[in-house]
């Protein structure tokens, strides 16, 4: 019953068919991150960046194609309904706990808790446009797609998104999975990353847990939002981190690359 799964899944397909030489493949396979939109603001960009115009066009077909069923399925005015239900995301709705978050919405919600509302969402916005920023800093110069570096900008990418997009919580983090280990795989991303990646915020839930069950048992009053806070945290230094390991290795190769070239004339 996990949607994100199937985040997985499409990112997984994505990428392999983007290695296979399958652009349009590759884009009717990003379509399916339509089950949740957020996960492209700077993916598409990074794409339009990268002059990849044949994913481009199947993400466009698969896209369309999803909203065309999707109207028919539940009509114009479930549209309409499913519009308000993400202005009413937004503005925050029960159920959503923002606390839990991956993001810099997170943040920024434990710090309007604990002081004025408007230095929590001053910071919460800097944070957000400095992380889009970086995510398609990475795309300056076009990469091609068997390149150490697409896969690792691509890593960064999705990161980054995670970490900005309004609505991230840990378990979306599945969709970066594929990227992990492919790059892992390549021998680029270290395995102790690797594992820090798979155990940190579960290792912080558990301690989380059990500080909260002991402090309950000791009488002590617990801190509101402290939980959250440790568990949002956790998620959101793992996205912020690999980011910078994408800027700095895209940077390095591209630097080595520039040398090579200088030294080749």
């Amino acid at each position: 019953g996990q949607v994100n799964v199937w985040l997985l899944i499409c990112t997984g397909e994505f990428l392999r068919a983007t290695l296979n030489r399958k652009p349009l493949a590759a884009g009717l396979w990003l379509g399916g991150l339509m089950i949740k939109p957020q996960t492209l603001i700077i993916v598409i960009p990074a794409l339009l960046l990268n002059r990849s115009w044949k994913t481009l066009l199947g993400f466009v077909c698969a896209a369309s194609f999803i909203l065309i069923v999707s109207i028919g399925l539940v009509e114009p005015g479930g549209m309409i309904q499913l519009t308000k239900l993400w202005l009413g995301y937004i503005a925050g709705m029960p159920g959503n706990f923002p606390d839990n978050m991956m993001n810099w919405r997170m943040l920024g919600f434990h710090l309007s808790r604990w002081n004025a509302p408007g230095i929590g969402g001053g910071i919460a916005l800097v944070g957000t446009l400095a992380t889009i920023l970086a995510g398609l800093y990475l795309w300056l110069r076009p990469l091609e797609v068997h390149s150490p570096e697409y896969s690792a900008a691509l890593l960064g990418t999705l990161a980054a998104t995670c970490a900005a997009t309004w609505h991230s919580h840990l378990h979306m983090a599945l969709l970066l999975i594929p990227l992990l280990v492919y790059t892992n795989m390549q021998k680029m991303l270290p395995d102790r990353f690797l594992t820090l990646w798979a155990f940190f915020s579960s290792s912080v839930m558990f301690a989380t847990l059990l500080l909260s069950a002991l402090m309950v048992w000791g009488g002590s009053p617990l801190i509101p939002g402290f939980g959250g806070l440790l568990l949002g945290l956790s998620g959101l230094a793992l996205n912020l981190y690999l980011l910078a390991w994408s800027i700095q290795f895209v940077r390095a190769r591209g630097l080595a690359y520039k040398v090579n070239r200088s030294a080749v004339s």
